[in-house]
């Protein structure tokens, strides 16, 4: 509770919405009411019946989709009450905001992301494809060549832990940009002692490091080896990074911004599945989550596309640069 003046102010968690409960207050406001589970609303807006207040409610938010929010309080909502009044405003209509804010903004969203992020349009996901910003004549060319095994060049495998496929990227990071230069994509089943067999086989040589996504710390019975992903993989010789699986809208997101701004580079001849992925990959029916069923092929060597640069390009502490023994 914050008293300002002679007025008692509540501030309340919607993810701890039940402390709510017993409280009487005169007027709400919710900040990004759009991402705010509906039960959490219901609980705050009982709450709304003292007589000595205005009992108005007030959200602000930024669009998320067509989701409750927007059947609520759009005009073209399914559950549109004509009581409520919508006011649509773009982020540059903020003149508090520091000059070039706004421009930096564009700067790190995709196009789409900047209609939702930066226009407060309202945008439905439905059918669209996952990375709707990669176009393989601008973000696609053979490239394999410019891997010259230097210094700066630190060859990683991004892996997304599956037994079929065992799905993943091979590429390195140049001066703030990451070249993809080949793909693991093993059908028909595959333990991570035969995945360390082939990375070996094809790039040991480079001195790897592998990166598997966030159950590569788990024990788990794959083909009865009953161990970590990266333990596995450490005993064989080579080197493993961890890695937290950011929230899937987040990764994807950017993702996308990465496409767009141009800091990514696929390799056309050796990356066939990748690109596959990047073009069919669709984000399931009335849902901000990929679609992992449809074709049981598709999304795991893109999950390993996008852990890749969700780690090297999101400010994560990686190795960059290969360490030379004298």
């Amino acid at each position: 509770m914050v008293k300002v003046h002679t007025t008692e102010h509540f501030v309340r968690s919607a993810e701890a919405s039940e402390q709510s409960r017993g409280l009487e207050a005169g007027w709400l406001w919710v900040d990004e009411a759009a991402y705010v589970k509906q039960h959490a609303l219901d609980i705050f807006l009982g709450r709304i019946r003292y007589p000595g207040g205005s009992l108005k409610k007030r959200f602000t938010t930024t669009p998320a989709g067509y989701n409750d929010f927007y059947h609520r309080h759009h005009s073209s909502g399914d559950n549109y009450d004509p009581s409520r009044k919508l006011i649509l405003a773009k982020t540059e209509d903020n003149y508090f905001l520091p000059e070039g804010y706004v421009e930096s903004l564009r700067r790190s969203y995709s196009s789409k992301l900047a209609l939702q992020e930066i226009d407060g349009e309202f945008l439905s996901l439905a059918g669209l494809a996952c990375y709707y910003e990669f176009d393989r004549k601008k973000h696609s060319e053979p490239i394999h060549h410019l891997f010259t095994n230097s210094p700066k060049q630190q060859l990683y495998v991004f892996m997304d832990v599956n037994i079929d496929p065992m799905a993943g990227v091979v590429g390195y990071m140049e001066d703030d940009k990451v070249f993809i230069i080949d793909e693991v994509f093993i059908e028909g089943g595959c333990d991570i002692r035969a995945l360390g067999t082939h990375i070996q086989a094809e790039w040991g040589q480079y001195d790897p490091i592998i990166v598997f996504d966030g159950t590569a710390g788990n024990k788990r019975s794959i083909y009865n080896i009953k161990e970590t992903a990266n333990k596995i993989i450490r005993t064989m010789g080579m080197r493993t990074q961890t890695m937290v699986n950011p929230l899937v809208v987040k990764r994807l997101a950017h993702t996308n911004a990465t496409i767009y701004h141009g800091k990514v580079l696929i390799d056309s001849n050796n990356c066939g599945n990748l690109i596959r992925d990047l073009e069919q990959v669709q984000y399931g029916k009335n849902s901000n989550e990929i679609d992992k069923t449809s074709n049981k092929l598709l999304t795991h060597v893109s999950d390993g596309f996008s852990y890749m640069l969700w780690k090297l390009l999101n400010g994560a502490n990686v190795q960059k640069q290969k360490t030379i023994f004298f």
